[in-house]
């Protein structure tokens, strides 16, 4: 009988002692399946960080490059034109060789409304040393004659094929007009300013 009950004592023991480790590695496994979760929440938040982040950076890039417009009116037709005639249409410079393309312009400008009968100062200083003459000329005409205006800001300097050249898109401007927009080349070495050729407005009948 006292064996019997000693017996009895043993098992209900084992038992509770089974029911005690169960509970210690229940919540155990539940603090493990808990931080497992948070890892992966983390994980999830952070990939898509990446992926936003990647997202953005290729938008971006995008937007640097240039495009070419939905045709709706005629500059747009006009700007494609011009955006075809590049080397490298869509790879702008850094903004180091852009700035310096458009303090150029700011000269070059300056000495087309200046020119008086349309007499130029082809000079280094200028930045007119290696000008094409006819499409200065009609440059100049498009100001003194036609009057149009241009906004150096606006202006567009994308990479060439060449060494030491790089190419740009000027938007000349007038008030319920169509707009003029010239392509030519840049000589970073030289700091000298080829206007090639030009695509809609209206210029002049001696130039246009």
């Amino acid at each position: 009988m006292r064996f019997k009950k000693k017996s009895i004592f043993l098992i209900a023991a084992v038992l509770a002692s089974l029911v005690v480790v169960g509970s210690v590695s229940g919540v155990f496994y539940l603090k493990y399946m808990k931080a497992e979760k948070e890892t992966a929440q983390q994980l999830t938040e952070q990939t898509t960080q990446q992926t936003e982040t990647t997202q953005d950076t290729v938008e971006q890039k995008q937007q640097e490059k240039g495009k070419l417009r939905e045709e709706i009116t005629e500059d747009d037709k006009s700007y494609n034109e011009a955006f075809r005639a590049l080397e490298m249409a869509g790879h702008k410079v850094d903004p180091s060789i852009e700035k310096e393309v458009k303090d150029a312009f700011k000269v070059v400008i300056k000495e087309c409304k200046r020119a008086h009968d349309l007499e130029f100062g082809y000079s280094h200083e200028n930045h007119l040393k290696m000008a094409t003459h006819d499409m200065i000329i009609a440059f100049a005409v498009s100001f003194q004659q036609n009057g149009y205006d241009v906004n150096v800001d606006d202006i567009e300097v994308y990479e060439s094929k060449s060494s030491g050249v790089v190419q740009f898109i000027v938007k000349s401007t007038k008030k319920d007009a169509a707009s003029i927009f010239w392509v030519g080349n840049y000589f970073t070495s030289e700091h000298q300013v080829d206007i090639k050729r030009y695509y809609g407005g209206h210029v002049g009948k001696a130039f246009g």
